[in-house]
C-alpha cells in the first residue's frame, strides 16, 4: 500500500505539472493568434499570405481567423506621408523643444546642426572647411543666420532710460550711447551691460544698443516717450531682462497669451544652476473662438493658431491678396490655408502676444525675440552682395491712385507701404535713401551706422542659379544724413509685412506666364515691398578684415532673403566659422566665451565636462597622462583660481575694459588690431589662402613683417623707459587699483612650428631667459606619477569585489531554487521573479560597503587619473599666467595662433623686468617685451610666442 500511495501522489504531481505546460502554451505570452502560437524559430511572416506555412492542426483554425482575407498592409508611400498639411503640423511640432530659425530646413541638407541655448544652429558645412569660409570673409563675402539674437524693447523718457543704464554700464559705455548721432537712430553702439550697480564686477553680457527715431506725436496727446532697442545673445538673455526688470522695478504685464520668451520652465531652472539656455516655451492660447479654434487679434483681423484667417463676423475667410478673385483661384467651398501664418503661430506675432512689463513711472519693456531675422554679411563684397540681392522699391511706379476710400477687405489685402508712403515727406525720406543706396560702394565703414531701406520682394527678382559677384558701382554719398525714418520701427506695420506676404504660388504663376523663360518680372503697383535695416560693422583689424553690414527683416521674410543672398555669391557659415573669425580678425566675443559672465562660467564647466568625457572614453594606453605632464586643468580654465594665485583674497575675475587702459597697454606690449604692417614692395602672400600651400615662404616672409612691426614697439618702449621711468611707476600703481583679479585679453601668435590647443597656458620668460641673446628651447621635466600604485591597486580590488558579488548572486539564487522545486517554480512562476527580486535585493542591502565600492569604481579610477584640485596650483616649472581658450592655426598670418586672457598683475611685473633686464643689458636680444612662452597640455615642449593686446 505504501508504493501504491508513491505512486498515487508521483501521477498527481505530474498531473499538474503537465496541465500548467499545456496552459502556458495555449495562453503564450506573444500572442493568441494560431500562428503565434507556434515557438519562434517556427514562425514566418508569409503565413498572413500562404496558410500552408502553418502546421497542419492550426491552418484550420487559422482560417476561421480569417487567415485566407487578409490583406497586406503597406506602408503609405513617401507621397502620401509628405502631404503639405502633414509637413507643416511636423514643421512646427518638432520645434517645440528647440526652436529652429527660418533657414533652419536650407541648413539641415547642407550643414552639420546642434542644440545650442534652445536653438537648434548650423555648425559646420557638410561639404566646405575651415578655408572656405576664411577665404569668403576674406575675400568675398561670408553670410550667417543670426536671429537667434534676441530684441528687447524699452520705451520711457529719455532722462529716465539714461539714470537707469547709467547703473548698469560703464562711464565711457554711457558716453558712446549718449552722443546725438545714436539718440537721433543714425548710428549704433555696443557696450556692456552689468548687475546693476555692482561695475566692474558682474558683467552680464555684451549688449548692441540702437535708439529708435522719435515719432511724431498726436496733436492731442503729447508724448516725450522715445524707445530702445537691445539685440542680446541667448546665452545671456534671461540675465539681462532679469537686470532690466530689477533696474526699473517692472511687473510682468498679463495681455493676450502668446509663446512666453522670458518666463519658461528651461529659464526657471537656469536661475537654480546658471544654465544659459534660453528655450522658448511652448504655451498656447487656450482662448477659443469660432469653431474651436484659438485666435489672436492682429491689424489683419483675427488669426488662428492653423493661419487662417478668421473675419470679426466670426467666418472663416482667406487672406486674399493682390485684387485676387475667388471665383479664379480658390473655388467656392475651399478654404486657403496660409503657409506663413501657420509658420508663424509658434511665434510672437502679432504684437499682442509679446510679453511686456512695465513699471509706475510709465517705463515699459516688450521681448522682441524671434519676431525679427538678423543676418550678417562679413568680407569687401558684402556690399555687392547685398546690392544685387535686394533692389530699391519704385514707390511711384504705375501712378497708384490712393484717392478713394477702400474697403475692409481691400484693406486688409492692399499693400501697407500704400497707407504709409501717403505722406509726401516719407517719400521724399524714401528718395534719399536710394540715392544714399546707390552712392555706398563700400562695406567698411568707420562707424556704425543705421541705414533703413525699403526694397522690392527679394523674391521677384531672385536669380534662377547662382551668379558671380559684381562689384558694386556708384557716387560716393556721406552716409551721415542717411534718414533713420523706417516701418521696421511700428510694430503694427511689423504684423501687417509679417502677416500679409504674398504665397510664393502666385509670384510663381506670374513668372509662368512669360513666353521667355527667366525673364525678370516687371515691377509692379501691387508688387509687394519690404522695408530692411542695414546695420554697419567697421573693420576689427587694420587690414579691413571683419567689416559689413547686418541685416534686419521682419519674421517671415527670412527664406525670402536668404536665397537670393546665398544665390548672388554670399557662402554660408555656421557657429564654427564664427568662432574662426574671433581669432583671425578679432570680432567681439560672445557673453559665452567671456571669463566673468554668468553665460561663460556655465558654458566653461559644460564644454569641461564634454572633453572629460571624451577623454576616458579612450583606452587608457590611449590617453595623455596629465600627472606625468604636469597638467592640473587639462579640460577647462581655471580663471577664479588663477586670480587668487597672483592676488590673496580676490573673489571675482574682472575683464579689463577700460579703453583707455587697454591702449596704454598696447603701446607697451602690441597691438592685435594691426600687429601686421605689410611693406609695399613685398609680395603679399597671405591675400589668397591658396598661397598658404608653400609653408616656407609664406611664414618666413609674414613673420619677417611681424618682426618688423614688433621692432616699433621695441624701440617705443625703450625710449620711454630712459625718459619717463617715473611715470611708468605711477601707471603701474594705477592699474593696479583698476580691480585686483583683472585679466586681460590677449592674441598668441606662435614664433615657430606648432599649433595651438584649448586650455594651453602661458607663461612668462624667466629672468635669466631675458640675458639670453637667442631664445632657448625649453623642455617641462617630466613628473612623478604618485598616483599609479593607487590604480592599480584599485583595478585588483575592483576584480576582487565583482568576482565577491557574482558569487553573492550565485548563491542566492540556488537557495532559491532549492525552496521551490520544480513543481513550486511551474506552478508559481510570477511569485518566483518576485520572490528572486526580493531576495537579491535584501542581499544587496545587507553588502551595502561591497556595491559603494563597484558602483564608485569609474568615479574613483577617473579621479586617480588626474591631478587634485587640492594641489598646489604653479605645478610647473614657470608660472602660468594665463589660458588660451580657443587655438588653431591662423590662415591670416600663417602660423598657430590664439586667443586667450592673462592676469594683469603678472603682465606688468613682467613688464617692469623687462625694461630693467633691457636697460641693464646693452646687446640686443631676440626677447622682446611682448615674448611669452606656451605649453599645450599634450605636451612637455615650450613655444616661443609673441603676445598682443586686444582692444
Amino acid at each position: 500500500m505504501a508504493n501504491a500511495d508513491s505512486l498515487g501522489n508521483f501521477i498527481v504531481a505530474r498531473q499538474a505539472e503537465i496541465k500548467s505546460i499545456v496552459t502556458l502554451l495555449e495562453d503564450c505570452d506573444h500572442g493568441r493568434r494560431a500562428f503565434q502560437t507556434l515557438p519562434r524559430h517556427m514562425q514566418r511572416r508569409r503565413v498572413s499570405v500562404n496558410p500552408r506555412r502553418l502546421p497542419r492542426y492550426l491552418r484550420e483554425r487559422h482560417k476561421r481567423e480569417g487567415g485566407n482575407n487578409v490583406k497586406v498592409t503597406r506602408r503609405p508611400s513617401r507621397k502620401y506621408r509628405r502631404r503639405p498639411r502633414l509637413l507643416l503640423e511636423e514643421y512646427n511640432r518638432r520645434q517645440k523643444e528647440h526652436v529652429w530659425l527660418e533657414t533652419h530646413i536650407w541648413h539641415a541638407k547642407r550643414f552639420h546642426m546642434g542644440r545650442r541655448w534652445g536653438y537648434a544652429l548650423p555648425n559646420s558645412s557638410t561639404c566646405k572647411g575651415y578655408r572656405a569660409s576664411m577665404r569668403a570673409a576674406k575675400t568675398s563675402c561670408l553670410v550667417q543666420d543670426v536671429s537667434y539674437m534676441g530684441c528687447i524693447e524699452l520705451e520711457g523718457t529719455p532722462t529716465a532710460l539714461i539714470a537707469g543704464l547709467t547703473r548698469i554700464t560703464q562711464p565711457w559705455d554711457l558716453t558712446a550711447i549718449t552722443i546725438p548721432e545714436v539718440q537721433e537712430g543714425r548710428q549704433w553702439e555696443r557696450v556692456t551691460f552689468f548687475k546693476p550697480d555692482m561695475q566692474p564686477y558682474g558683467a552680464l553680457s555684451d549688449v548692441d544698443i540702437m535708439w529708435l527715431p522719435a515719432v511724431p506725436c498726436h496733436p492731442n496727446k503729447p508724448s516725450e516717450n522715445v524707445r530702445l532697442w537691445i539685440w542680446v545673445h541667448p546665452s545671456a538673455h534671461h540675465h539681462i531682462v532679469q537686470a532690466i526688470t530689477e533696474l526699473f522695478n517692472l511687473v510682468r504685464v498679463h495681455s493676450t497669451p502668446g509663446i512666453d520668451s522670458s518666463d519658461s520652465k528651461d529659464e526657471k531652472e537656469k536661475d537654480k544652476v546658471g544654465d544659459d539656455k534660453d528655450h522658448v516655451s511652448d504655451k498656447k492660447d487656450d482662448s477659443k473662438g469660432t469653431e474651436g479654434v484659438s485666435h489672436v487679434n492682429s491689424p489683419l483681423g483675427k488669426i488662428s493658431s492653423e493661419g487662417i484667417l478668421v473675419k470679426e463676423n466670426g467666418v472663416k475667410g482667406t487672406l486674399k491678396r493682390k485684387n485676387e478673385e475667388n471665383t479664379d483661384r480658390h473655388p467656392a467651398g475651399k478654404r486657403f490655408k496660409d503657409v506663413n501664418g501657420a509658420k508663424l503661430a509658434l511665434k510672437n506675432i502679432p504684437f499682442e502676444r509679446t510679453p511686456k512689463y512695465h513699471n509706475s513711472s510709465g517705463i515699459s519693456m516688450t521681448l522682441l525675440k524671434d519676431t525679427l531675422c538678423r543676418f550678417r554679411l562679413t568680407g569687401p563684397e558684402a556690399i555687392s552682395v547685398l546690392k544685387a540681392a535686394l533692389i530699391p522699391a519704385n514707390l511711384l511706379v504705375g501712378n497708384i491712385d490712393n484717392s478713394s476710400e477702400p474697403s475692409d477687405e481691400d484693406r486688409i489685402n492692399t499693400s501697407w507701404w500704400k497707407d504709409y508712403y501717403q505722406d509726401e515727406d516719407k517719400i521724399e525720406f524714401h528718395k534719399s535713401q536710394v540715392e544714399a543706396w546707390n552712392g555706398l560702394t563700400t562695406s567698411n565703414l568707420k562707424k556704425r551706422m543705421v541705414l533703413p531701406l525699403t526694397v522690392r520682394d527679394p523674391r521677384i527678382t531672385l536669380p534662377k542659379k547662382k551668379t558671380p559677384i559684381q562689384p558694386a558701382k556708384g557716387k560716393p554719398f556721406d552716409c551721415t544724413s542717411w534718414p533713420a525714418d523706417s516701418p521696421v520701427y511700428s510694430s503694427e506695420l511689423r504684423d501687417k509685412i509679417s502677416l500679409s506676404k504674398e504665397p510664393d504660388f502666385e509670384i510663381n504663376k506670374r513668372r509662368s506666364q512669360f513666353l521667355i523663360p527667366g525673364s525678370a518680372l516687371p515691377e509692379i503697383p501691387e508688387e509687394s515691398k519690404l522695408p530692411v535695416l542695414l546695420l554697419s560693422r567697421p573693420s576689427t583689424h587694420a587690414t579691413g578684415y571683419g567689416a559689413g553690414f547686418d541685416v534686419v527683416l521682419c519674421s517671415g521674410w527670412g527664406m525670402s532673403v536668404w536665397l537670393p543672398i546665398v544665390l548672388n555669391g554670399g557662402v554660408a557659415g555656421g557657429q564654427e566659422a564664427e568662432a574662426n573669425l574671433l581669432m583671425e580678425f578679432l570680432t567681439p566675443q560672445t557673453p559665452n566665451l567671456l571669463p566673468d559672465t554668468p553665460s561663460g562660467s556655465y558654458y566653461s564647466d559644460v564644454i569641461a565636462q564634454e572633453r572629460r568625457v571624451e577623454y576616458f572614453k579612450r583606452p587608457p594606453t590611449c590617453r595623455y597622462n596629465f600627472i606625468k605632464l604636469g597638467i592640473q586643468y587639462p579640460f577647462s580654465s581655471p580663471w577664479l583660481r588663477l586670480v587668487q594665485d597672483w592676488s590673496r583674497g580676490v573673489q571675482n575675475v574682472v575683464a579689463l575694459r577700460n579703453p583707455d587702459l587697454l591702449k596704454y597697454m598696447a603701446t607697451r606690449v602690441g597691438d592685435a588690431f594691426d600687429f601686421v604692417r605689410r611693406n609695399k614692395g613685398k609680395q603679399k602672400c597671405t591675400d589668397d589662402f591658396a598661397s598658404v600651400g608653400s609653408p616656407a615662404e609664406s611664414m618666413d616672409l609674414v613673420m619677417d613683417e611681424v618682426n618688423e612691426s614688433l621692432q616699433d614697439y621695441s624701440v617705443m618702449s625703450k625710449g620711454t623707459d630712459k625718459t619717463d621711468e617715473n611715470q611708468q611707476v605711477d601707471m603701474y600703481k594705477d592699474l593696479q587699483k583698476v580691480a585686483p583679479g583683472c585679466v586681460v585679453k590677449v592674441k598668441i601668435i606662435l614664433d615657430e612650428k606648432g599649433s595651438v590647443e584649448p586650455s594651453a597656458m602661458i607663461f612668462f620668460p624667466r629672468e635669466e631667459d631675458m640675458g639670453n641673446k637667442v631664445k632657448s628651447e625649453i623642455l617641462e621635466p617630466m613628473h612623478t606619477d604618485s598616483q599609479h600604485e593607487r590604480r592599480a591597486e584599485l583595478k585588483r580590488e575592483h576584480e576582487r569585489i565583482k568576482k565577491r558579488i557574482l558569487g553573492l548572486k550565485r548563491k542566492t539564487k540556488e537557495k532559491i531554487d532549492k525552496g521551490f522545486g520544480l513543481g513550486g517554480f511551474v506552478h508559481n512562476e510570477g511569485n518566483f521573479k518576485k520572490i528572486t527580486e526580493a531576495a537579491l535585493q535584501n542581499m544587496e542591502d545587507n553588502n551595502k560597503d561591497i556595491f559603494a565600492k563597484h558602483r564608485s569604481y569609474n568615479n574613483d579610477m577617473e579621479e586617480l587619473w588626474l591631478m587634485r584640485r587640492d594641489d598646489e596650483f604653479q605645478c610647473c616649472s614657470l608660472k602660468i599666467v594665463g589660458y588660451i581658450t580657443h587655438g588653431n592655426f591662423s590662415m591670416t598670418i600663417g602660423r598657430g595662433a590664439g586667443i586667450g586672457w592673462v592676469a594683469l598683475k603678472p603682465l606688468l611685473d613682467y613688464l617692469l623686468l623687462h625694461n630693467k633686464s633691457q636697460s641693464s643689458n646693452d646687446a640686443e636680444s631676440d626677447i622682446k617685451a611682448n615674448s611669452v612662452l606656451i605649453r599645450n597640455p599634450s605636451s612637455l615642449k615650450y613655444y616661443w610666442g609673441k603676445l598682443f593686446i586686444v582692444k
